[in-house]
């Protein structure tokens, strides 16, 4: 029985996070929240829900303070350890480039970029996908 509903979930709980992200591409945090909040059975995309959590905040605060900004890091930092448990790697990849870009002004930069490049040399294939192409980027790896 367990799972059937976890099987019945999931679709769910994709579409909620695909939701989200199309939200925050489209730049409409509002709706990329409220997709975030729906309830979700499934743990397969915490570590997801969490990174976009992190984005939509940044994306919603006005002010940009260091409290905003540490909040989100958290959200980073609690996504990444997630998505590394789970051994999602995209997950990993995305929630890596997010720390590194709300980091990328602090001390800790160096940290998130070392961290960064580890997880990028984790991928052996996929280096045409955008997140990869995007982390490659980041890491000052395009010629």
């Amino acid at each position: 029985m367990h799972e059937l509903q976890s099987a019945k979930s999931l679709p769910h709980s994709f579409l909620a996070i695909f939701l989200a992200e199309a939200c925050c591409h489209t730049k409409d945090y509002q709706k990329g929240q409220a997709a975030l909040g729906i309830p979700q059975m499934e743990h397969i995309y915490d570590a997801e829900r969490l990174r976009l959590e992190g984005k939509i905040l940044l994306a919603l605060s006005s002010d940009k303070s260091q409290d905003i900004r540490e909040k989100a890091e958290q959200l980073f930092r609690n996504a990444l350890k997630i998505s590394q448990e789970q051994d999602t790697k995209s997950f990993s990849l995305r929630a890596a480039m997010s720390l590194y870009l709300v980091q990328n002004n602090t001390k800790q930069k160096q940290e998130a970029l070392k961290q960064l490049l580890t997880i990028y040399n984790e991928f052996q294939e996929g280096h045409d996908t955008a997140d990869l192409k995007q982390a490659k980027q980041m890491l000052g790896l395009i010629k």
